[in-house]
């Protein structure tokens, strides 16, 4: 008897002398050719010693009319409202039709026998290692190049074989969700159009002009950042743009996190009860960065959580210190004229004295979650001004303690102390799926645009905290929106908290929606590039020339491009994304129901 022996790599299997990989056809191009199998088990990568086999897997479609299910419904509902007039030629789009209809047939029970759910999976072997990672490469090249979204199934390539044989198990299928087909097209193997009832994950971002197909984009696949950057003048669709891919990201299972600047997210943070977080300066409230948040470890039983995640939770909570101190400075930095190198340097002596007095030390984390109060913004504003007057000559940078107190005195003692009088924590919106902290309410007060981006450092903590938390407990991926970013981040030490995020966000599911009105200081700025490079997609609306120029220059763009974005109808955008193969571009529209569009597009105003 032959016993064959199993090596269970990541990405393949090495099973006796042959290696075997498994890929799973996740989505498909807008349309496919009728020989779509035969040129899977006979394209270029099928090189003499590899065999490839495609399986074909039909099961009756099970769909839940859950809630995001009635939010797309009800989207594609306003959709073909927005078509009705009272012109006979206008017509809505056919697949939005058919998509209404199918979701009917599964909210009212009559879809039994009408519908299945389709996967195809691709096999590829060989005993030749050479001959099999060629082929690997060129059919992961030629069909991700042709538009299909293919899954290595990393860590599931077992499971993955064990599907692709005709009587194999259905675990994989269970874990990634199958394209709804009716049963014609079941009959013809053509995937339906995207923007139907089949495209069951993505966040709609644009209808693109050449052929007016809608154009998704699914912001949990893949290991790379998934951050975002809109540009554009005051007027062109950016603001609209953002509040639409908010909206979008809340039906696809997000939690948000909204810095806003204008008021602009009332009406959807009441309509999906979010939680809307007053910090203007009439308020008093704000986050107090002085207070180190509690562990993450305290929350769960680590004995719950696999390897890798236990690992990820002590290591989020070991950085809760040094958070804490990176978000006093940034909060200072806005509150002093110029923080020099002696008041910051006052500042951080006396924010450790006032931890250390408390049992709070920096080498023992056990220590971290103590609550004191002669902890917090008031006593630290206290402890500089003491520092400042004391004869001790053991306490150093006092002209720094002195110079400082006297910048911060009017936010503490002076007209504007109550600005921070009432201090907030975190208990409130770990359960919120929307969080919209209102940090200014006037465009033209410069004052109030500064308080704005105090809060706002401050609620950035905050944030960051329930983010961690969210993907250690494996609770929900996460987004934070800055709009209108060059009026609330003018100092250097106001980046640090925004720079964390878009960088280390994507280690725990997050991404990061910036818009700017002037996207150049970000390249007067240090770190800014790094926001920049490390941002995956840009949505370029109308711009001044001179901006455009510039900008084209630091991001090496191609000159139609260039050209393209000098032309750009009104209201539509560039869409650049970051490729492996180079960068991507193409040009959108946002195409929303007029009622829609009414709410998303309300900016500042008298009205």
């Amino acid at each position: 008897m032959i016993k064959n022996t199993v090596k269970v790599k990541p990405k393949h299997l090495e099973i006796n002398d042959s290696f075997v990989k498994t890929f799973l056809i996740k989505d498909f191009p807008q349309s496919v050719t009728a020989n779509l199998m035969y040129s899977i088990t006979h394209g270029e990568h099928v090189i003499p010693g590899v065999s490839v086999i495609c399986g074909e897997h039909f099961k009756p479609a099970e769909v839940k009319f859950d809630q995001k299910m009635k939010w797309k419904m009800d989207r594609i509902q306003r959709n073909l409202e927005a078509y009705k007039t009272k012109n006979l030629s206008d017509k809505g789009r056919e697949e939005e039709e058919k998509a209404l209809n199918a979701l009917l047939y599964f909210r009212d029970g009559t879809s039994k026998g009408r519908y299945a759910d389709f996967w195809v999976t691709v096999t590829i072997a060989s005993n030749n290692q050479k001959a099999f990672k060629e082929s690997v490469r060129k059919f992961k090249d030629d069909f991700e190049f042709k538009g299909f979204i293919l899954d290595d199934l990393t860590n599931e390539q077992h499971s993955g074989l064990d599907a692709a044989w005709i009587a194999g198990g259905d675990e994989l299928f269970k874990r990634h969700p199958g394209r709804i087909l009716d049963l014609n097209a079941v009959g013809a193997v053509y995937p339906m159009l995207d923007g139907s009832i089949s495209d069951a994950f993505g966040t709609y971002i644009g209808h693109r002009i050449y052929d007016n197909s809608m154009v998704y984009k699914d912001y949990k696949r893949g290991e790379d950042n998934q951050n975002q950057i809109f540009v554009g003048l005051s007027g062109e669709g950016k603001s609209t743009a953002i509040k639409g891919h908010s909206e979008g990201l809340l039906e696809e299972g997000f939690k948000l996190y909204v810095y806003d600047v204008d008021g602009e997210y009332r009406a959807l943070c009441k309509k999906v009860k979010g939680e809307w977080v007053d910090l203007t300066e009439g308020s008093g409230k704000y986050v107090d960065p002085t207070i180190i948040e509690r562990a993450i470890e305290e929350e769960m039983e680590l004995g719950m959580l696999d390897k890798a995640s236990q690992e990820v939770a002590r290591e989020a909570d070991m950085a809760r210190y040094n958070e804490a101190t990176v978000n006093t400075r940034a909060t200072f930095s806005l509150l002093s004229e110029n923080l020099t190198v002696k008041k910051r340097n006052a500042l951080e002596y006396a924010l450790m004295k006032m931890w250390g007095d408390a049992g709070i030390r920096k080498k023992d984390p056990r220590t971290w979650n103590k609550r004191d109060p002669d902890v917090g913004l008031h006593p630290l504003y206290e402890r500089i001004k003491k520092n400042a007057k004391s004869t001790d000559s053991s306490i150093p940078f006092k002209d720094g303690a002195a110079e400082l107190a006297e910048d911060i005195w009017s936010f503490f003692e002076g007209p504007n102390s109550d600005l921070f009088a009432q201090a907030q924590d975190s208990d409130w919106i770990r359960n919120k799926k929307l969080v919209v902290y209102h940090v200014a309410s006037s465009v033209e007060n410069e004052f109030d645009q500064s308080i704005g981006a105090i809060k706002i450092v401050m609620a950035t903590g905050l944030s960051w905290q329930q983010i961690k938390r969210d993907r250690i407990k494996k609770q929900h991926y996460s987004a934070e929106v800055y709009d209108e970013l060059q009026r609330l981040i003018r100092k250097q030490y106001a980046w640090p908290p925004l720079y964390r995020s878009v960088t280390t966000g994507r280690k725990f599911n997050d991404m990061v929606l910036m818009g700017f009105n002037d996207p150049s200081i970000l390249f007067n700025t240090e770190g800014g590039q790094g926001i920049w490079d490390n941002t995956k997609y840009k949505f370029f609306f109308a711009l001044e020339r001179d901006k455009i120029e510039k900008l084209a220059g630091n991001a090496d763009m191609p000159r139609e491009v260039i050209e393209a974005w000098l032309n750009l109808p009104k209201y539509s955008f560039i869409y650049r994304e970051k490729s492996s193969r180079g960068d991507l571009y193409d040009i959108l529209r946002l195409k929303l129901p007029d009622s829609e569009f009414r709410q998303l597009s309300k900016t500042r105003g008298l009205a």
